[in-house]
């Protein structure tokens, strides 16, 4: 049994096997096998991740064959490597990265990269508010501007979505010293709380009325209404 070992690839080798005892020789000759790198599949990927701002960023993943292993890029073509060996990546950041598949024994990568894509959802924004009492100073109503929301929820009061980032939370019991309103977006989760005082609804200072003069009438006179001025409303 006979081995020859390190041959170039590109190669077709003769050999010449000898006997010594008798002196024979018999050539033989080998064409190079092919041994091109085989078709190495993409990546599968087992789905893009949306997450809301301030979460923790989890791990991007694929999956290959047995005997393959991933290298992460950030480009479909060339690019930086930023993990080799992992079918796991976890990003810094929001983005597309891209999956290539390694056939750990003989190196071979596959043709194409698998994108994997992370979405970082902002949260409900508070932009603007204000508070109002109401006339009878016994409740008071929140008004509210807010981005990245189409639903509200408050445990006091009406709320109220009135569309163009707009809510309103009213008739809030004047006894109720501070709400806290869940601002939500249905399409993607992601939430915030924001918490509000209630206004100051207490009685003004209101000023004496101004009477508008005694009278004096004789016995027998119909009796006129008495009259004072106060400030407009």
């Amino acid at each position: 049994s006979f081995t020859i070992s390190d041959i170039d690839i590109n190669e077709s080798i003769s050999i010449l096997a000898s006997n010594n005892a008798t002196g024979c020789l018999t050539s033989f000759d080998f064409n190079a096998p092919d041994c091109n790198c085989p078709n190495v599949n993409a990546p599968l990927n087992i789905g893009d991740v949306q997450i809301c701002e301030g979460d923790a960023i989890p791990a991007l993943n694929v999956s290959v064959g047995a005997g393959e292993t991933v290298d992460w890029y950030d480009a479909p073509i060339g690019g930086n490597l930023l993990l080799s060996g992992s079918t796991g990546y976890i990003p810094t950041s929001a983005g597309t990265y891209y999956a290539e598949t390694i056939e750990i024994n003989s190196g071979c990568i596959s043709t194409n990269r698998t994108a994997v894509t992370l979405v970082i959802t902002p949260l409900p924004s508070l932009i603007d508010f204000q508070t109002d009492c109401s006339f009878d100073l016994l409740s008071y109503s929140l008004s509210l501007t807010i981005s990245n929301a189409d639903n509200i929820a408050t445990g006091a009061g009406d709320a109220t979505n009135n569309g163009g980032e707009l809510f309103t939370v009213s008739n809030i019991d004047i006894n109720n010293n501070n709400i806290s309103v869940l601002a939500s977006d249905t399409s993607t989760g992601c939430s915030d709380t924001f918490d509000f005082n209630a206004p100051d609804c207490d009685c003004p200072g209101l000023n004496t009325p101004v009477s508008d003069g005694d009278l004096v009438i004789c016995e027998g006179e119909v009796i006129p209404a008495l009259a004072v001025t106060v400030s407009a409303g």
